[in-house]
């Protein structure tokens, strides 16, 4: 599994629009959006220090906030 590690933001590229869903550890849906072809910026300056899940069209990646 890939993960991103970041403080306020990640940039992801994808090639076609497409849900992405930010889930806590325990579960929780703590953001979603629709993100659009090419290379999006993902603002999570707003979550706390931990580890949350991305999910993007069945893709799982964790999400490491320092």
């Amino acid at each position: 599994m890939n993960y991103y590690n970041c403080n306020n933001s990640f940039n992801i590229e994808i090639n076609k629009p497409s849900n992405l869903y930010i889930y806590s550890i325990d579960g929780t849906l703590v953001n979603s959006e629709l993100i659009k072809i090419g290379v999006n910026n993902i603002d999570v300056s707003y979550l706390q220090k931990g580890l949350y899940f991305v999910m993007i069209n069945a893709n799982i990646r964790k999400l490491i906030i320092r």
